[in-house]
């Protein structure tokens, strides 16, 4: 019977509107008699004990049901037909973006009772051929996981790997590499809707773990539902129930609770343990506000962290070359600070038994100082930062979900993101006279950062989003379409500008100054030490438009239930974006150029529309009992490039437009700056806010290849689960993932041989050129050219066990995989990609040759990954988490190319180059563990408390963490860094740490 709601109640959602369904997940299945025939017309409810909210269906002809659009939770099913004692199966897990097929056999009334089954989890998807694995909310809860943040979770998963993130978005840089990427591919959806970052890629709200239920990885032969990357997260924030339930937790760890790291140990020339603290706090609420009909649910977060970014002794020893000559402070370390707040708040409606309807909204503001100074990189005297990058996110986000009727559902969502990231310069730099000759760029140490001597850098970011799917079960076939839109009226950077120029060296300060190759009789006085000499523009702001942004797909999947052991999965997807080819192409400077010399890249690009993408699977029922599944699947996906992709081609294409004249020697001494003495020789002029690129003046220049498109991957699958019980689950997936079309930035105007004297200074490739079109020979310095040229490979073995009891769990992973590509990436973007090729021209190089492909920067053979739950006794119990993995590649050179931009790989004893990432760092091998004291105050009042402990073993994990230039002595083969990077995104401990707190829990 329908309970009837108050006047204010019905207000309440009228207000909300019949907008507005969450992540969702279905619970399907087959009901039939002690024979095995099947019964149609059978009655199936489905019901949330923790709301009391119901779902009722009918068996069809075939004896199926499905509910689809079901909020993750606990369910129990009940089938009843007249004639038949009822089947009840109570405490079934349904997690975000799950089918989880539940059968149930009815006996005859008059020969037995009613039967109920309980405690019983699937854990076996028996009609999906998604490879898919989550975490759910036991583990987000207890798990030890460094800064306790969703990047550190997502990385026990199957395939997942750490990825050290830069910082450019503090704490929300939430990246971790999938299939072999850099970690910024990857598409998530939060409650249904998108919750990519489409500037830097990763996440745009990262929410706490408090407000998390459960998340889930999907890697190959996911529903054409999900699109925008080759591998999908499906997360589920949390929501109210019948009852009250709270929170209020604390955690912190100070340089007392951490052992000394590697770079400050002194012995190993560091200057001891550097100060630090962490505190993290907060606590959550949720409960009803009708019975039965509305819930609330909302949680806090505050991350206080202090934190100094230890310096290796090599960089200091470098870095104290140029005290005397530019004035820079060295330090011990790079003082980081961090500070960061999450909230979350989500109502639930259930207006009547068709129409549910929830409200959420999702923020995260903080900011962190000097993310992207290294700790190779100099600060200049008197600024203590750099730079302070501040971030303010969120997100509102609305669903409704009708059922139509008992086969049919419809799901409809609503979303509108926010995001502002502005990173704000400290160092007092006016003009590129005072500044230029104090960023300076060495093989091993740098002194120019930050990234802008200008104010400021902003992104700015808003989204519209809406998402509708209709679920329809008709006879064998469970049909599902739907679209989504998104329009982005505001999306651009703000960049105020860019780096103001440098200048690179061929060698290391030491050597320099000391002369030891002999090479700098004069040392830093000696003619023609540069390497390169960049000078960018000067004067107003310069804004990479890009307003009139959209993305859109539309899909249509159908779940066929051949037999009863054996499911199809088929679907087709239809994509089109215009995120980073929507403002005004054919105004690009270099673009211009390039069409009027008749360059063959010289025409414009058109909107990439040809982005049909099918999918098909099947999962076999060995033995139709769901204890041995067999699957496969094969899919193409297309992605979305991230805008700092064409950040330099947007901003060539604006009223006054930006660039940077560079000037380069393809040795000491030989070439445009054979002459240049530094400190003494003025630098060029650079023009205050151009319209056009000046003549003589050798401006950089961006641009794009004529057939330039969206990335795509083709992932294909097959694998074996089987049940050893219902809470027992062995699996093995194999995985491969061809990515295809992915973006790469090629010079097509290098330094190249002059062919009228061969032996002499190089000239640039399209010099005859432009001298016969523009009588200027140096009208274009190197010119950077995006093509979706790039291919990757991946191949992976994902091996996954699991245990789960009521108060018990346990999980172990083991991926065998190789991932290489041309330039060693398998990204969609550039930000994976090396320097390369080593032969040039002015069409981009020789990309196809065979040493110019190789391993991925995250490219590990074997990696194992081991957590659970295991409950000691007495109020007592332990959560341990174990990785290990095989050592990451990193690249080394032998020298600088002539070629003026890039760099020469060593060779192998053959006298051929190795190509990128030729050598190995070192293996990763991190152990936590969470040790809990259970304290039940009252029935449902309990207080625990807990040590958790980091890094046991107190290893340094350097992983790839090298500078591999075999002209750079004082880095060569040596460690510069950790695997997991800065502090505040890191998701690997630098050194053994432990850490307190405690939560309070009704």
């Amino acid at each position: 019977m329908v309970q009837k709601l108050s006047l204010t109640t019905w207000l309440v959602l009228a207000i909300t509107g019949p907008l507005f369904a969450q992540a969702t997940a279905t619970i399907n299945g087959r009901v039939v008699d002690q024979a095995g025939a099947v019964l149609p017309g059978a009655s199936v409810t489905i019901t949330n004990p923790g709301t009391g909210v119901a779902r009722d269906t009918v068996t069809n002809a075939e004896g199926l049901y499905s509910v689809p659009a079901l909020p993750p939770g606990a369910y129990d099913i009940k089938a009843q037909l007249p004639g038949f004692a009822t089947a009840t199966r109570n405490g079934v897990q349904l997690i975000a973006g799950s089918t989880v097929t539940v059968d149930l056999q009815l006996g005859l009334a008059q020969l037995q009772e009613s039967v109920t089954v309980s405690g019983q989890m699937p854990l076996v998807e028996t009609t999906q051929s998604t490879v898919a694995s989550s975490i759910r909310q036991a583990e987000v809860a207890q798990l030890p996981m460094i800064n306790r943040s969703l990047a550190a979770m997502m990385t026990l998963l199957p395939g997942a790997r750490e990825v050290p993130a830069t910082g450019s978005h503090g704490h929300a840089a939430g990246y971790v590499s999938f299939a072999g990427n850099t970690g910024r591919s990857y598409n998530m959806y939060v409650d249904g809707v998108d919750n990519k970052e489409d500037q830097d890629g990763g996440t745009l709200v990262q929410y706490s773990l408090e407000g998390i239920q459960e998340f889930r990885a999907l890697g190959a032969g996911f529903q054409a539902e999900y699109g925008r990357g080759s591998t999908v997260v499906v997360l589920a924030t949390k929501s109210g129930a019948n009852q009250l339930r709270g929170t209020a937790f604390a955690f912190g760890r100070n340089e007392s609770l951490t052992a000394t790291d590697y770079f400050s140990k002194k012995e190993k020339g560091g200057l001891g343990k550097q100060p630090f603290k962490r505190l993290q706090f907060g606590g959550s609420l949720g409960g009803p506000l009708v019975k039965d009909r509305a819930w609330f649910f909302g949680s806090a977060e505050r991350i206080i962290q202090d934190f100094q970014l230890p310096r290796p002794a090599n960089a200091i020893r470098e870095l104290n070359y140029l005290v005397p000559l530019i004035g820079i402070q060295v330090g011990s370390a790079v003082p980081q600070p961090f500070r960061d707040f999450l909230a979350q708040t989500k109502v639930n409606f259930q207006a009547s038994p068709k129409h549910s309807l929830f409200v959420r909204y999702g923020s995260q503001y903080g900011y962190v100082n000097n993310p992207a100074l290294g700790a190779t990189s100099a600060l200049w005297p008197n600024v203590p930062f750099a730079q302070q990058n501040h971030q303010s996110l969120w997100s509102t986000a609305a669903g409704w979900t009708w059922v139509a009727s008992p086969t049919a559902v419809n799901e409809f969502r609503v979303q509108y993101a926010y995001y502002l990231h502005n990173d704000i310069s400290s160092v007092p730099c006016q003009d590129n006279a005072t500044c230029i000759p104090k960023r300076l760029v060495f093989p091993s140490v740098a002194t120019n950062l930050p990234f802008y001597a200008h104010p400021s850098w902003v992104n700015y970011e808003e989204k519209f989003e809406v998402m509708n799917n209709f679920s329809k079960q008709v006879g064998r076939h469970a049909l599902k379409f739907g679209g989504d839109y998104a329009r982005l009226p505001v999306f651009y950077a703000d960049l105020n500008f860019s780096s103001p120029g440098n200048i690179a060296f061929f060698h290391d300060p030491s050597v320099i100054v000391n002369n030891t190759n002999g090479l700098y009789p004069q040392g830093f006085l000696t003619p023609g030490i540069a390497r390169t000499l960049s000078v960018s523009t000067t004067g107003p702001n310069v804004r990479g438009q890009s307003n009139k942004a959209f993305f859109a797909a539309a899909y249509a999947q159908d779940d066929i239930k051949v037999s009863p052991k054996l499911t199809l999965n088929v679907g087709v997807r239809y994509d089109i974006e215009e995120m980073n080819n929507n403002c005004c192409w054919d105004q690009n400077r270099t673009g211009q150029i390039l069409r009027a010399i008749g360059h063959p890249y010289g025409p414009v690009p058109k909107t990439d529309t040809n982005n049909i993408a099918p999918r098909v699977g099947a999962a076999y029922d060995l033995q139709g009992d769901g204890k041995n599944v067999v699957r496969g699947s094969f899919g193409l996906f297309y992605a979305t490039g991230i805008i700092t992709s064409v950040y330099q081609q947007d901003i060539q294409a604006q009223q006054t437009v930006y660039f940077t004249q560079t000037y380069a020697n393809s040795a000491i001494g030989s070439g445009q700056l054979a002459n240049y003495v530094y400190g003494v020789s003025p630098l060029p002029t650079a023009p205050n806010t151009p319209t056009e690129f000046p003549h003589g003046q050798s401006a950089s220049g961006s641009w794009y290849f004529p057939d330039f498109g969206d990335a795509r991957s083709l992932n294909s699958s097959v694998g074996l689960s089987h049940l050893f019980r219902a809470n027992t689950v062995l699996s093995g997936d194999y995985l491969h993932v061809v990515t295809q079309n992915g973006w790469r930035a090629l010079n097509i105007n290098p330094l190249v041989p002059n062919p009228a004297n061969p032996t002499g200074p190089r000239v640039r490739a399209l010099a005859a050129d432009l001298q016969r079109v523009f009588g200027d020979p140096a009208y274009l310095g190197p010119v950077v050219a995006l093509c979706s040229c790039n291919r990757g490979v991946y191949d992976g073995i994902d091996v996954h066990f699991e245990n789960r009891f009521a108060q018990t769990a346990l999980t172990v992973n083991y991926t065998l995989a190789w991932a290489r590509g041309m330039g060693g990436s398998t990204d969609f973007t550039t930000q994976g990609l090396q320097v390369g090729p080593e032969v040039v021209d002015r069409l981009g190089g020789d990309i196809h040759a065979p040493y110019e492909s190789g391993p991925t920067y995250v490219d590990e053979r074997h990696r194992i990954t081991i957590a659970g739950i295991v409950p000691l006794g007495w109020g007592f119990d332990v959560s341990p988490s174990f990785t290990a993995a095989s050592a990451r590649p990193y690249t080394q050179y032998s020298a600088p190319s002539p070629n003026g931009t890039s760099l020469l790989y060593v060779r192998g004893a053959d006298g051929q180059p190795l190509g990128p990432y030729n050598a190995r760092g070192k293996a990763l091998i991190n152990a936590n563990a969470r040790i809990t004291k259970h304290v039940r105050l009252t029935s449902s009042r309990e207080v625990s408390l807990f040590a958790e402990f980091y890094n046991i073993l107190n290893r340094a994990n350097f992983g790839n963490s090298y500078f591999g230039n075999a002209f750079s002595p004082a880095t060569y083969n040596q460690p510069n860094g950790y695997l997991g990077g800065i502090a505040s995104t890191t998701t690997i401990p630098i050194a053994f740490a432990a850490q307190f707190g405690a939560r309070f829990s009704f």
